[in-house]
């Protein structure tokens, strides 16, 4: 489950320190992954040197987020270890990762760039049917919301293609299975959770499970019903970028990325 908390420069600060601390210390690979996403999600640049840092993490699905939170930070200090990772990492996916990174902070790079796979060689995902577990006034908000992050994590993932109708790959049904609002005298938490049912095409037989889980948090006083809203949409963003790491997790099992 994640933390994304909305708040004052302090407590934000704060906050900061204790992913950084999190992501570069924590035993857990998850919880290191996990860490990553929020501080991306915050784009703070203190967080930049943890990041740097993690680009030398023992799993490659942190070392490549943490790329991918570096290219989004813009921060020019880390173009000289981008490169490095892109060069010499012993995971595709993170030169993948190092490689879009460097295109966002030195658009010199794109000519060092490997070609991107073509749609026959990449891997094939298809987005299947969308659901929601309780039914609220905004579940055809939240469910539209749900089908457009999907796609959008899954079209800008090196190795993965949304295109055409190839005889194999991957089907991905969703659903939200939980949303839910805690008020305490200072604060407004936002919870969201998903779940993703992955089958094989073109049986559609079911062959894993995963989910992702997001917390935001806002001040109580001044909070408006329109940005109460607007935390559900960056909840359900959270949820779904950590049920997408997990979904990689096990595609680059299946299929080198």
């Amino acid at each position: 489950m994640l933390l994304i908390a909305l708040a004052s420069a302090p407590a934000r600060a704060e906050r900061v320190d204790d992913l950084c601390r999190s992501l570069t210390t924590d035993p857990s690979w998850r919880v290191r992954l996990q860490a990553a996403v929020v501080l991306g999600k915050l784009r703070d640049a203190r967080s930049v040197p943890s990041l740097l840092r993690a680009l030398g993490d023992e799993n490659e699905t942190v070392r490549g987020l943490s790329a991918q939170v570096l290219g989004d930070l813009g921060d020019a200090q880390a173009i000289s270890a981008l490169q490095r990772a892109r060069k010499s990492d012993s995971s595709s996916f993170v030169r993948d990762k190092a490689q879009a990174a460097l295109a966002k902070l030195h658009p010199d790079t794109l000519a060092l760039a490997r070609p991107a796979p073509s749609s026959s060689s990449a891997l094939h995902v298809e987005v299947g049917g969308i659901g929601m577990k309780s039914r609220t006034q905004q579940t055809g908000e939240l469910t539209a919301r749900l089908r457009e992050y999907i796609i959008r994590e899954l079209s800008r993932t090196p190795g993965l293609t949304l295109e055409g109708k190839p005889l194999s790959g991957f089907l991905i049904d969703s659903s939200i299975t939980n949303v839910s609002r805690r008020q305490t005298d200072q604060w407004i938490e936002i919870t969201c959770e998903v779940s993703f049912v992955v089958g094989r095409l073109p049986s559609k037989a079911m062959v894993m499970m995963t989910s992702g889980g997001a917390t935001v948090q806002a001040p109580r006083m001044g909070l408006r019903p329109d940005r109460e809203k607007a935390l559900q949409f960056d909840a359900l963003e959270g949820a779904v970028q950590g049920a997408h790491q997990n979904l990689l997790a096990y595609l680059k099992t299946q299929h080198p990325m």
